[in-house]
């Protein structure tokens, strides 16, 4: 369900924590309806767009806009809601700030309006143009549009469409320097405002970091070396500092983190994984030990296979480990760099607040394919009952911001956000009924106000 209610305090008492990383081998969903082979090109998304806990879709084929809606025994009603524009989804959040999930697309927004309904909303943006990200960059409350532009014989464009009181938008480009990769944001200077880390093609300096301050962009090149090529990046805390550290791919075999030690202004400390012929990847809390784990989809013109890579934690990772194999192609067609991790998706399937594989398989079988995460985790977490007050949380899970919904919240003063083993992840002053989590990594968390009452939620 979309909404969770629990009457809980939470303790933390640490011992020794085991967690091992795994999966039930995988089953069809529901066949890709593209007509012939997809490849990376169309990936379908899953979310709960009308919050009845069970799992939809989106996606789209060259002409067709599609959503799979969860029914009854993991079946799935197809409902065409194409409306002139057949594009990819890019990320699910409330763009709007009403309370309900919307879908970004490429070139629009799909604003859900009830069920089995969305607005179509058209930013109109340039058709050079595609959506790369959203975020509330000049903090006015407002959501934002990061799109990249792509020009012929010129270097490309990166535009930031600042939402407006009232509606509507006001571009401003805000980087011109190379032709640009894949994209990532978040705040990694810690400063309260969102950052953008592009990379680079045809570039000696293969990436740089657009740092933010009241919406003022300096752009500051990253002194390590990156494969702006066949690449996905990403940033994560991946050793437990509360700070936003890089991942990326090398050429082919290698994955590289950089630790962000002084947000990147000198050469970092850097861990490389070996991950033999990584095509893209994503990332997440797969076996909910508070540390982000890693998972590659790998080709060799042969096969397409998934491995894991466990985080033990401080930048310790374990060896990949294969999930499954499947068939692959001769040849590989790359779209947009910013959706290609789409065909990758982690998310919570079947409700059981882990982590499950949803595979976009287009060169094979051409079918979405779900595969049930099985970790296991003796967590250093235990819990003991208190009935004082009746706590939830809502959207659940959720991707920006979380509202609190008690009988008193004025009540309550302090938050603080605990990962499953136990380490703190953020706290606040609790100002309102709405805490901000879009910095946290996906994954399960447990919620505690003045250090009493506390509810799981799951961060997407």
């Amino acid at each position: 369900m979309n909404k969770k209610y629990l009457f809980i305090s939470l303790f933390f008492f640490p011992f020794f924590c085991f967690s091992q990383i795994s999966f039930e081998a995988s089953e069809v969903l529901f066949d890709h309806p593209s007509s012939s082979n997809a490849g990376l090109g169309y990936p379908f998304i899953p979310f709960d767009y009308n919050s009845d806990g069970l799992t939809d879709f989106i996606g789209a084929t060259f002409n067709d806009q599609y959503i799979y809606k969860g029914m009854a025994g993991d079946q799935f009603e197809q409902i065409d809601i194409y409306q002139g524009f057949s594009h990819n989804p890019l990320k699910v959040m409330d763009f709007d700030n009403d309370g309900d999930m919307d879908v970004i697309m490429e070139r629009y927004i799909n604003l859900y309006e009830s069920v089995d309904s969305f607005t179509f909303f058209n930013p109109n943006i340039n058709f050079q143009e595609d959506i790369v990200e959203v975020a509330d960059f000049d903090n006015n409350g407002i959501n934002d549009l990061l799109t990249h532009k792509s020009i012929t014989f010129d270097n490309d464009e990166l535009i930031i469409h600042y939402g407006q009181v009232g509606g509507g938008f006001i571009s401003e480009v805000i980087y011109s320097d190379f032709d640009y990769g894949d994209i990532e944001v978040g705040d990694i200077d810690g400063n309260g405002d969102v950052d953008i880390l592009v990379l680079l093609e045809f570039a000696t300096n293969q990436a740089a970091i657009l740092f933010n301050s009241a919406a003022v962009f300096t752009p500051s090149f990253v002194p390590v070396f990156f494969s702006a090529t066949r690449s996905t990046i990403k940033l994560a805390d991946f050793d437990g500092d509360m700070d936003l550290d890089i991942i990326t791919l090398g050429t082919f075999d290698d994955i590289y983190i950089v630790e962000n030690t002084d947000n990147f202004q000198t050469a970092n400390s850097t861990t490389m994984i070996s991950a033999i012929d990584a095509d893209y990847f994503s990332i997440a809390d797969l076996d909910m030990d508070g540390d982000v784990d890693i998972l590659v989809a790998s080709n060799n013109s042969i096969n397409f296979t998934l491995y894991s890579i466990e985080n033990k934690g401080e930048l310790n990772f374990d060896a990949t480990v294969e999930v499954e194999m499947f068939a692959g192609a001769s040849s590989l067609f790359f779209p947009n760099f910013n959706y290609v991790s789409n065909n990758l998706s982690l998310y919570d399937f079947d409700g059981d607040g882990k982590k499950d594989i949803i595979y976009n398989d287009g060169y094979g079988d051409n079918q979405i394919f779900y595969l049930k995460n099985t970790s296991t985790l003796t967590s250093n977490i235990n819990l003991s009952i208190n009935k004082d007050y009746a706590i939830s949380v809502f959207p659940n899970p959720v991707n920006d911001q979380l509202k609190i919904e008690v009988e008193n919240i004025n009540d309550f003063s302090s938050y603080e956000i605990f990962s499953t083993s136990g380490k703190k992840m953020g706290e606040g002053n609790l100002d309102g009924e709405f805490i901000n989590v879009s910095s946290l990594q996906p994954g399960v968390y447990f919620l505690s106000l003045d250090q009493l009452n506390s509810i799981r939620f799951i961060k997407q």
